[in-house]
């Protein structure tokens, strides 16, 4: 039942139906198997510290957009939900709708390596990073690569760094993408602190992290 509400997004009443179920049984269940996945997230999340790993990785990102020494691209994307009850203004991104920021690192596969699901909306990316564990793991054992973040501006002097930049960067935009798919457009908008919210986003990355 909670597979079928993440795979196709309806409501809880029009899942109840087609099973044969109440709706608060499914919602039961849906909260029920999104908290234990939202338990096993870093055994699935987790950045790589291999250097053999990385040395592949490497390869992946120069392969792609010819920017060497790349082992993840970093971007924050926001992710819908209802308007909340306490603390509304907060959740009211730039865009003027209800958010959570998520900050997300991606590998060149789309594999998602380190992730932030708290913010709320109103929360500026650069302050995400400040307080992430991503900036911790690279001021206190830092990897042998780069995260590539926003691009600089153009300029003539600059034209083939920004182009390999910007072909490598589009790695988090798609992952954004497969990220805010989910809910955007065929879910109801997710509730801040609903156990649900971290699985659902995970849920679209993890495919591509369990091997």
């Amino acid at each position: 039942m909670a597979l079928r509400f993440y795979a196709c997004g309806a409501f809880y009443q029009v899942i109840g139906d087609s099973l044969c179920f109440h709706k608060s049984t499914i919602s039961f269940l849906v909260h029920r198997l999104s908290s234990a996945l939202a338990s096993l997230v870093r055994q699935f999340v987790y950045f790589p510290n291999n250097p053999e790993h990385n040395k592949r990785i490497k390869h992946k990102f120069f392969d792609l957009g010819k920017m060497p020494n790349t082992i993840g691209v970093i971007d924050c994307t926001d992710v819908h939900i209802q308007a909340p009850h306490e603390r509304e203004w907060e959740f009211v991104n730039r865009k003027g709708w209800h958010s959570i920021n998520v900050q997300l690192v991606g590998d060149a596969d789309l594999i998602i390596t380190n992730c932030v699901v708290k913010w709320p909306g109103s929360v500026q990316d650069a302050q995400i990073l400040r307080e992430s564990n991503m900036l911790q793991i690279f001021q206190q054992n830092p990897p042998e690569g780069i995260i590539l973040g926003d691009s600089a501006n153009d300029t003539d002097a600059q034209e083939r760094f920004n182009s390999a930049h910007g072909t490598t960067r589009s790695t988090i935009e798609r992952l954004n993408g497969t990220v805010e798919t989910v809910p955007h457009r065929r879910t109801p908008r997710l509730r801040p602190g609903s156990p649900p919210v971290l699985s659902l986003h995970l849920l679209s990355g993890s495919p591509h992290r369990i091997p």
